[in-house]
């Protein structure tokens, strides 16, 4: 039973479980995520729907839906959450007295292009801390490390869906370009060579439908996939002395793919960005922003 002293005890930990279930649309996933038992989710969110007066959220049928209310009060509850978790932070960071980690999930595309640069950023800026990579497999993945404080930053191409309890911001910006091996074979230059010729993908699941060949699919074209690989340092190992071709972005014509020839693709592909994301309780934490700050740091040395 809540008593009505607690009817105006509101804190960070029922704002976050507020808007984990308005964001799954599940009471049992938003427990789960936050380590909490079913007695303990309905106590908070009864304490919640006193305090607001409103009943938040109602079944239908086998799922729940929020109230008017509780949409209207998302943004408010992502506010108070982020000033709540900046309250209780110090007010000074020092990175030259850091001796923790920081753990980064990202795939080799965005470790070549951000992390190496960074890692000598932080070679001298806080030199006794510890930069630990990881590589997961999809975003459902790398979500729920954020979620459970796993994994301080994601680089990845910015989110979609709407993530409540994540943030994001975009770094950069690249295109795509065909690499082949000038030895082996001429630029692809035509839409029909591009078409015919043989392709190595990355492919982390069975799928066999890229971005590439859902431009091509509208205009009645498909490629001829050869090989599928599952990460980007995979490429030139195998195209070497091969007549494969790649389409990949533009900047690993200076790291990965050094050496290999590279051409225009001849159909229209948009750029595509790569954002940092990271969960919306470290926003205003001054460590976690000095940490954004050396990734923007290292697009503009």
């Amino acid at each position: 039973m809540i008593e009505k002293s607690d009817n105006k005890s509101l804190d960070s930990r029922t704002l976050q479980l507020f808007l984990l279930v308005l964001q799954t649309g599940s009471f049992t996933k938003a427990a789960d995520m936050m380590h909490m038992n079913q007695s303990a989710v309905s106590y908070a969110l009864d304490r919640l729907r006193l305090i607001l007066n409103d009943p938040l959220f109602v079944k239908s049928g086998r799922s729940i839906s929020p109230t008017p209310r509780a949409i209207e009060l998302e943004s408010q509850a992502k506010h108070l959450l982020a000033e709540m978790n900046s309250f209780m932070q110090p007010n000074h960071y020092d990175p030259l007295q850091d001796a923790g980690e920081f753990v980064i999930a990202a795939n080799d595309y965005e470790v070549e292009v951000l992390l190496n640069p960074f890692a000598r950023i932080l070679q001298n800026a806080a030199p006794q801390a510890r930069l630990r990579l990881i590589q997961p497999r999809s975003h459902r993945e790398w979500a729920q490390l954020l979620r459970e404080s796993v994994v301080d930053l994601v680089l990845a191409p910015p989110l979609v869906t709407n993530e409540t309890d994540l943030a994001q911001k975009t770094v950069f910006r690249d295109s795509h370009l065909c690499y082949f091996d000038p030895q082996m074979r001429e630029a692809p230059l035509t839409l029909d060579a591009y078409c015919m010729a043989r392709h190595i993908v990355m492919a982390l699941d069975r799928s066999v439908v890229g971005e590439v060949d859902t431009v091509l699919a509208p205009i009645g074209k498909t490629r001829q996939i050869a090989v599928f690989v599952p990460s980007f340092t995979s490429f030139p190992l195998i195209m070497r002395g091969t007549d494969l071709v790649a389409t990949l972005p533009k900047m690993m014509r200076e790291n990965i793919l050094k050496g290999f020839a590279s051409c225009p693709l001849p159909l229209d592909m948009p750029d595509f960005p790569i954002a940092q994301i990271w969960h919306a309780r470290n926003t205003n934490a001054l460590r976690h922003r000095w940490l954004r700050d050396q990734i923007d740091k290292v697009l503009k040395t």
